[in-house]
């Protein structure tokens, strides 16, 4: 690989890892932020705040475990940084 498409490489594994990361602290922040303003709205008998605490966010961060893994190895692919390239 030339210097300039592992710098492209690396600028976009980078970018991929920082919008991971603010994804990551919205999801993990947001939800429980939002879980308290819906801790007294009850659906099938549990508080809705409580769903998405203990239901909803973890779906949600495992969900962005594999979309970053899904991006990662496009990154790699595209860049010839795959394994067994």
């Amino acid at each position: 690989m030339i210097r300039g498409d592992r710098e492209r490489y690396w600028r976009s594994t980078k970018r991929l890892m920082a919008a991971v990361v603010f994804l990551w602290l919205a999801l993990g922040i947001g939800v429980y932020w939002l879980a308290a303003d819906f801790a007294a709205t009850v659906f099938l008998g549990f508080p809705v705040g409580y769903l998405l605490a203990a239901l909803v966010s973890p779906v949600c961060l495992v969900g962005l475990i594999f979309w970053f893994a899904d991006r990662q190895d496009r990154l790699d692919r595209d860049y010839g940084m795959a394994e067994g390239d």
